[in-house]
């Protein structure tokens, strides 16, 4: 999900969720994983010109 919060500040915050299939668990991979994550980005003119934070 991205959102804009300003013309300077936007930002995405997205959740994953890894469901493992029988056979994998079955030849011992791990189980089901959720992860989530956020990422801001700060613009000083507002424009594609993005900077990582």
């Amino acid at each position: 999900m991205d959102n804009a919060f300003n013309a300077n500040l936007k930002g995405a915050i997205e959740f994953i969720r890894y469901d493992v299939g029988e056979t994998i668990r079955q030849a011992g991979g791990q189980k089901n994983k959720s992860c989530l994550g956020a990422t801001p980005r700060f613009s000083r003119t507002g424009t594609a010109e993005e900077k990582h934070v």
